[in-house]
């Protein structure tokens, strides 16, 4: 009995100290927290907990700024991304141009996921966008002005190749990822 408590008592070390050995300098704690507080008042904290895993070993301070990656990975979006904050002097001075951080408070359903690529597959059937014919290819999206992620869906409704030429057209269907709904399409063509 006492050999066993022994032997856990050394595994807690053992794993406490392995957990410990990848130390964090103040400055990178001190610029998460900024960084973290950010993404909790654009987003929500579940957003946060559920999509965002801060990446500290690759977090650096060098010139008095400190970058804090973060590893955002949306699984209803088959969407993965490493996201760069820069801070400096407790301000983050990329703000502006971080991808991947949506206005939730603005618009809730910015932070909403239900139509996964399979839901898609049937919106773009059901309204006639994707014939069986056509090569479809999807992925999630940054839209920059409306601070969102959208579906992209590329359809492809011709291909002509002659000799060592391709001509194709098709559209592009991008659709709300909370919604369904289809926000606009637009034509492709390569010559």
């Amino acid at each position: 009995m006492k050999s066993i408590k022994i032997i856990t008592a050394i595994l807690i070390i053992a794993f406490i100290a392995s957990c410990s050995s990848g130390k964090v300098d103040k400055e990178i704690i001190q610029a998460d927290k900024t960084v973290k507080k950010m993404i909790i008042d654009e987003t929500s904290s579940e957003f946060y907990k559920k999509y965002l895993t801060p990446l500290y070993d690759k977090s650096e301070t060098a010139n008095g700024e400190t970058h804090i990656y973060y590893l955002e990975k949306i699984p209803e979006l088959e969407f993965a991304d490493t996201l760069d904050f820069i801070v400096k002097n407790g301000k983050i001075t990329n703000a502006a141009g971080i991808q991947g951080i949506p206005d939730c408070f603005n618009d809730a359903r910015n932070c909403e996921f239900k139509i996964t690529k399979k839901k898609l597959l049937k919106i773009l059937t059901d309204n006639k966008l994707l014939e069986p014919e056509n090569t479809f290819i999807a992925k999630a999206i940054w839209d920059k002005e409306n601070r969102r992620f959208l579906w992209k869906a590329t359809i492809t409704k011709k291909v002509i190749v002659y000799g060592d030429n391709k001509k194709a057209n098709g559209i592009f269907v991008f659709v709300h990822p909370a919604t369904g709904e289809i926000i606009k399409t637009e034509e492709w063509r390569i010559l």
